[in-house]
């Protein structure tokens, strides 16, 4: 077989999926619609929407960034405490043992990173309405948001250097101070190959999420401006990630990738 006819082979198989995938996807967009139809032609009943999630914006997110803190602290304890004594009473050989403390400060990582984004965004709620509060209830409410986001920035930044300075501990090879502004590129030089390539191949699912991600927000985005007051500034801040997400990583594949070959090829989601 040679190389065309091995194409169309490879064509012919995955269509099938394909077509599935776009009949979905034509569907799907059709409940949208008509689901954002029925809410233009019931106007009391997306005014009471609207005020429903104005309400929630003003006067309970704020209130996240505070409970952020606390998750992120009721993970902490429990998971860098028993990283730490694992480690600490580790007899140097039993490499179960320290895979089960290192993947404890994995676990803990990624909760916080999935915490600094929740808690950006309930902050970001304050901001949205900054000049609108009126009553004293909305000032206390986002006075304690914003207190609260940097309460959090402090708890995450220590408990995120506790977490490396323990992880260093444990692999002696690794290089980089959280405080220092070139730590990550400093630990991803002190990373062995095949920790580099988990990074890299960790990195090109990010990046294939992150088109999904901005294609499906670019359709609601279009969709929910038809009928809500959605506004230019929604799909210029979806097109710009998207856009900086494909350049970036095109630009970077072509310096890392050989002359011959075409490592920035049609998007894939």
């Amino acid at each position: 077989m040679n190389k065309k006819q091995e194409n169309k082979q490879e064509n012919k198989n995955a269509r099938g999926l394909f077509i599935l995938i776009m009949i979905l996807s034509v569907i799907v967009g059709g409940i949208i619609g008509f689901c954002s139809g029925f809410l233009a032609h019931n106007e009391g009943m997306l005014d009471d929407l609207i005020q429903g999630v104005s309400l929630l914006e003003r006067l309970v997110l704020p209130w996240g960034t505070i409970l952020c803190t606390i998750v992120l602290l009721a993970f902490y304890f429990p998971l860098y405490g028993k990283a730490k004594a694992m480690f600490r009473a580790w007899d140097q050989e039993d490499e179960a043992a320290i895979e089960s403390a290192e993947r404890r400060l994995e676990l803990f990582m990624t909760i916080q990173n999935l915490l600094q984004i929740l808690c950006f965004f309930c902050a970001g709620c304050v901001l949205v309405d900054f000049y609108a509060m009126g009553t004293k209830l909305e000032w206390i409410t986002n006075a304690c948001g914003i207190l609260g986001l940097f309460l959090f920035l402090v708890v995450m930044v220590l408990t995120q250097k506790n977490a490396v300075d323990l992880a260093k501990e444990m692999n002696p090879e690794k290089m980089g101070s959280v405080y220092d502004m070139n730590f990550t590129k400093k630990w991803l030089a002190s990373c062995d190959e095949a920790e580099k390539i988990g990074i890299y191949k960790a990195a090109f699912a990010a990046y294939k999420s992150t088109n999904f991600t901005c294609m499906a927000l670019w359709l609601l985005v279009c969709l929910g401006s038809m009928f809500l007051p959605i506004g230019f500034g929604a799909l210029v801040c979806v097109s710009i990630i998207w856009l900086s997400s494909a350049l970036g990583y095109c630009l970077s594949a072509m310096r890392q990738s050989r002359p011959s070959s075409s490592a920035c090829g049609p998007s894939s989601f």
